[in-house]
């Protein structure tokens, strides 16, 4: 057995690079050959007599005609392993930013411009990054749109960028596609959609980014208890909304008819354990930006349970917000127990210190069937109009009037679903 048996090794032209193939198990022992081949050719090969059973090939200096594919054998008396090695310039994908304040902007009533942001990932790895390929489209829809977005200077890991795309139909939507460009060709792309949202932001998941949230659950949990995308029409529920296919109550009036959707889900399966947990945290938003940073917000979300036993504990939907500079603060928190078909307005006031995140929490109960589900969250800035359904923490419990300055963070649907068999 030898290590690796394929790896990607990425680096720019001029720089060193080591490639080393490792023996892992021989029987017998002793190794008899190894050979380095390129393109059809031997670059080098003997005996192997080195410390560790490793054999290497260094390029000190790496040119455009050194990329390509390099495979080492090594070979005894019974047999030979094969290390691949894919030495490529090529960059990886950038990382959009999703906290972009306002990037929509209305240039005549029937067009206007999406303001794009984004990071690079580990520029260092690859070759010097020139530029960026920008392509854009109508959502499923016709031929690609290219553009080139040039760059001053040398991207570094953590650099902003930003490009406006302009000439955008109200109110459609737009896929979007982002690669690095080196003296090597188009690095690995991303892609993500873009809406037209009339100053707002939000997210329906419609990108495999999840639009940058991120999970983790608890280290002991006995399943796999992680949150997934589903296609709306694939859930229980009917009629698909503008995000997540799911209708009902009060909170169809703040819908539109959409014929695609993705929801965010969580299922447990096989045996599991109750009170296990699972959490969908939020990229980090800086919202307070735009106010001061004693300033109160209001977030907003419809929350609905489902479960086949209202009398037994079908778990807990908890929301916190974690400033970076202090510990987390709960926000809101579900009952255990209930049955409630019909989606519930929830308004909680606070007051973030600084840039923060939003926390998600589910707790799995001791029930056979239960699903919590949450839709539509926003944030405003000032005081909620409306007071929460569930526990509200004396922290956030405050004065519930309100301004109509809207800062929407994102419209999101969580699906937790719990199942034991």
């Amino acid at each position: 057995m030898v290590e690796p048996e394929f790896t990607t090794v990425r680096r720019g032209a001029g720089r060193s690079v080591m490639m080393e193939c490792r023996v892992l198990q021989a029987n017998p022992s002793r190794i008899l050959t190894f050979e380095w081949h390129f393109r059809g050719k031997v670059l080098s090969a003997g005996r192997l007599d080195s410390p560790g059973y490793v054999s290497s090939h260094r390029l000190p200096a790496v040119a455009a005609d050194d990329y390509g594919q390099y495979t080492c054998t090594l070979q005894n008396e019974a047999g030979a392993g094969t290390c691949v090695f894919h030495l490529t310039g090529r960059a990886l994908p950038p990382e959009f930013y999703f906290d972009t304040p306002s990037p929509v902007r209305v240039q005549r009533p029937w067009l206007y411009s999406y303001l794009l942001q984004w990071t690079q990932s580990s520029p260092e790895a690859a070759d010097i990054i020139t530029a960026y390929h920008l392509e854009v489209r109508q959502v499923d829809e016709g031929a690609w749109h290219s553009a080139t977005v040039p760059l001053s200077g040398v991207v570094r890991s953590g650099d902003l960028f930003s490009h406006s795309i302009s000439e955008l139909i109200v109110p459609l939507a737009y896929d979007i596609r982002l690669s690095a460009l080196t003296r090597f060709g188009l690095g690995e792309t991303a892609t993500r959609h873009i809406y037209y949202t009339d100053g707002d932001i939000f997210c329906g998941f419609e990108d495999n980014k999840m639009c940058g949230f991120t999970q983790y659950s608890t280290r002991n949990t006995t399943m796999n208890f992680s949150w997934v995308q589903l296609p709306a029409a694939q859930t229980n529920k009917g009629a698909h909304s503008h995000n997540s296919g799911l209708m009902g109550g009060e909170k169809e009036q703040f819908l539109w008819s959409h014929p695609r959707g993705q929801a965010v889900f969580i299922e447990a399966t096989g045996k599991g354990h109750p009170w296990e947990r699972a959490w969908l945290i939020s990229p980090v938003y800086n919202s307070t930006r735009h106010v001061s940073h004693t300033s109160t917000l209001c977030l907003s979300f419809f929350f609905q349970r489902q479960s086949k036993n209202p009398a037994v504990p079908v778990g807990v939907l908890r929301l916190r917000v974690r400033s970076l500079s202090r510990r987390d603060v709960l926000l809101w928190s579900s009952g255990l127990r209930g049955e409630d078909r019909h989606w519930q307005p929830i308004s909680v006031s606070f007051t973030p210190h600084g840039p923060f995140r939003l926390v998600f929490e589910a707790v799995r109960g001791s029930g056979t069937y239960g699903r919590l589900l949450v839709d539509d969250i926003s944030i405003m800035e000032g005081f909620c109009h409306h007071a929460a359904s569930g526990t509200v923490t004396s922290t956030a419990r405050s004065r519930m009037a309100a301004t109509r300055s809207r800062i929407t963070i994102l419209l999101l649907v969580l699906i937790v679903s719990f199942t034991q068999r």
